[in-house]
């Protein structure tokens, strides 16, 4: 049971300045599974740099363990990648192909990110000289994942 929808609300860390321990960083969403027409709270757990899933917790529940190929790394390396603008809310719907599926975002996010970036480049653009250099931002989906990575993995638990 995959999300269908999921929008990134916040990126945070415990910071504890010790040896004894670790610090721990989180990525919040909000998701909509296909089951249900309401908004569910998903927190994932990760490492440094907010790189890979841990594990994730909905609405409060127990944690689960996380794996390279789970759907949460999935939409934690679309939510990861460069280029997006901070202070903008990313929306992300999962798209499946055969025995493929990854998430992108959508067209209205893609279309708000892009609305901002000419903006902000018209802006700019009288305050820069012919030499300085803009990053465009990445509206590309996140890798693909295989369905049966997932089932393998589930079926050896």
């Amino acid at each position: 049971m995959k999300p269908i929808f999921a929008k990134e609300n916040g990126r945070w860390s415990t910071v504890y300045h010790s040896e004894k321990y670790q610090d721990v960083h989180y990525v919040g969403f909000k998701v909509k599974f296909a089951e249900s027409e309401e908004l569910q709270t998903l927190t994932i757990k990760t490492t440094a740099h907010y790189s890979s899933a841990l594990s994730y917790s909905i609405d409060g529940n127990p944690d689960v363990i996380c794996d390279e190929h789970s759907w949460v790394n999935a939409l934690l390396q679309a939510a990861n990648q460069d280029g997006y603008f901070a202070e903008r809310p990313k929306e992300f719907e999962l798209h499946t192909e055969e025995s493929e599926y990854w998430y992108a975002l959508t067209e209205k996010c893609k279309q708000a990110i892009w609305q901002e970036h000419r903006e902000v480049m018209e802006l700019f653009r009288h305050s820069f000289t012919a030499g300085s250099a803009i990053a465009l931002p990445n509206t590309q989906p996140g890798p693909k994942y295989r369905h049966e990575d997932v089932a393998k993995l589930t079926s050896s638990l």
